[in-house]
């Protein structure tokens, strides 16, 4: 089987997306949400947060390129709570909400893998991090080996269209503050990997694939995109730009019992 997630955007010209992204930064869309309700909706729906809040009753959920920590914000906040999953982190430095998390390893993934004592976990949340590494297929074998049978995982990095995107100096010539638009932004990147290549790896590694798609809202776009020019706010204006044009991608697997 051949695993593709595709969106309208995947078959343009780079010219072509590139105008369209810049339109849509340029664009001047009225705010009609209150902030506050905005952000709940979207950490409600947005497909990380529903496999977190579904992963089983207290968890023990490896956050795998945990960065600053923020995914743990999801166990109190918004709205539905998971105050009881235990969440373990791996990251190259100590983030600023480690303290939310039952314990952490720090260090270079492609160098030395983590080891929490050998533990195995329910969930694994593996959210921007394989484009960060030059060998996803060991990073799917660790997954497959620490995860207890019945255990999930999740994977999101960019989409390879992200390559054709305009970069992040354009969209800040035009007075928008976005952190990276084009996959070549971030110096750190080393692949947008297809979606075949991580699910067919996932496959061959004993994983059983249950979910894959695209990370893209419309209409959440347009209200991040208001939001974050009256506020300068990069990560409203970043996510904004990623949810329109379905920049990032995602699968779900899981270990047969």
């Amino acid at each position: 089987m051949v695993f593709n997630v595709a969106s309208p955007f995947d078959n343009l010209s780079p010219a072509d997306l590139q105008r369209q992204v810049m339109d849509f930064a340029s664009s001047e869309n009225p705010k009609t949400w209150d902030k506050t309700i905005l952000d709940q909706y979207v950490n409600c729906i947005i497909p990380r947060s529903i496999f977190f809040r579904n992963t089983a009753a207290n968890a023990h959920v490896l956050d795998l390129g945990a960065g600053d920590g923020g995914l743990a914000t999801l166990k109190s906040w918004p709205l539905v709570t998971r105050r009881d999953i235990k969440m373990y982190a791996v990251s190259l430095e100590k983030g600023a909400q480690f303290s939310l998390y039952e314990d952490f390893e720090l260090g270079n993934f492609e160098e030395a893998l983590p080891n929490f004592n050998a533990m195995l976990f329910d969930a694994i949340m593996c959210s921007h991090f394989i484009e960060h590494i030059s060998d996803p297929i060991r990073a799917l074998q660790f997954i497959s080996t620490r995860l207890k049978p019945g255990g999930s995982v999740y994977l999101e990095w960019p989409h390879p269209m992200s390559k054709n995107m305009p970069s992040l100096t354009k969209l800040h010539d035009i007075g928008v503050n976005v952190m990276t638009t084009n996959f070549y932004d971030d110096l750190t990147h080393k692949e947008a990997w297809t979606m075949d290549h991580i699910a067919s790896g996932l496959e061959s590694k004993g994983l059983r694939i249950s979910a894959c798609g695209r990370v893209w809202f419309d209409f959440i776009a347009d209200e991040l995109m208001a939001h974050g020019k009256a506020a300068n706010n990069a990560i409203d204006l970043t996510y904004a730009v990623w949810y329109k044009f379905a920049w990032a991608q995602f699968v779900v697997a899981s270990k047969p019992l």
